[in-house]
Formats: C-alpha cells, structure tokens, sequence
C-alpha cells in the first residue's frame, strides 16, 4: 500500500509470518503477527487473532510500516506506519492506518495513536536484529477514503526487524 524508497528492493520484506499459532481467540504472548480489530461504517468487519493473517514488513532502520495481509473475509490489508518510533521504544507514537476491501475500495486515517508497550529483542537475523512489538492502535477521527470508516482501538502484535 505504500513505497518508501530508502528500503532496497531486495531486502524488502523482512517477514511474512502466518498463522503463528495465536489462533482466534486473540493475541497470546508467543503470537507475532495477528490482531483484534473491529470496522464499523461503509464496511462492517470483525478479526480476532492470527488465524488467516499474515504479516508482512519492511527492514526498519527508523520508524515502523507493516501490513496485515487477511487471508479471508472481505479485508484485504490493514496497513499500519508509526514512523517516529525507534529500536525497542515504548510508549504514544503518532500513526497512519490504512484499511482494503477486497474490492479494492481503501480507507485511510493518519489521527491515530499506535501505544506501544512492548518492543521486545526476539533473535539476531540476517539482516538484522528482530524485536516482536505489541500494542493498542487508537483512531479517534474515521478512515476516509471510499467513504467513511470508522476503526475502533485495537491490538497488535507484529515482528519487526530493525537495521542498523
């Protein structure tokens, strides 16, 4: 959804992780890639967790800008750029979210707050050193776009590979 140039190309991707064993039930303490999201609006939907989730990342060496490809349902991609966040911090960070329909049709609200509570170091990878972070995404304005969305709080684990 979104092309940042400093990134090369063949270093793109830094994870694609599905069905981690989270389950959807929600998000457990080993999950790495899943959330709890609920959209009200032009589109109604509603994921618990990591079943048919899968993460993808760009190599950070500052900020962060991951996708939740929904492998069913009529979500395609939940985008999320918190930029102004570094390696291991915690805290209140200013964040973009980006919302697909499997149509096509694409919303987007950069007034959310990613509230990140942990940012923990998981291994030493090619690339890398990579941290699994956890969070609740807050969007108090709705997404516009192809109308409008609105996109209640919501949890998020993702892993992360920081550069640098």
């Amino acid at each position: 959804m979104r092309s940042h140039p400093r990134i090369c190309v063949a270093a793109l991707l830094t994870c694609i992780a599905a069905c981690d064993g989270g389950g959807d039930d929600g998000i457990t303490d080993d999950s790495t890639c899943g959330l709890v999201l609920s959209l009200a609006g032009d589109l109604n939907y509603e994921k618990s967790g990591s079943d048919d989730v899968a993460c993808l990342s760009q190599l950070q060496s500052e900020g962060m800008d991951f996708d939740y490809l929904l492998l069913s349902g009529d979500v395609k991609q939940v985008g999320v750029a918190v930029m102004t966040v570094t390696r291991g911090a915690t805290g209140s960070f200013p964040a973009t979210v980006t919302v697909q329909h499997s149509d096509e049709r694409t919303w987007t609200s950069d007034a959310c707050t990613a509230a990140i509570d942990e940012q923990s170091f998981a291994a030493t990878v090619e690339f890398g050193d990579r941290y699994r972070v956890h969070g609740v995404l807050d969007c108090p304005s709705p997404a516009t776009g192809s109308g409008s969305l609105t996109i209640a709080s919501f949890e998020f684990v993702v892993s992360v590979t920081w550069t640098g």
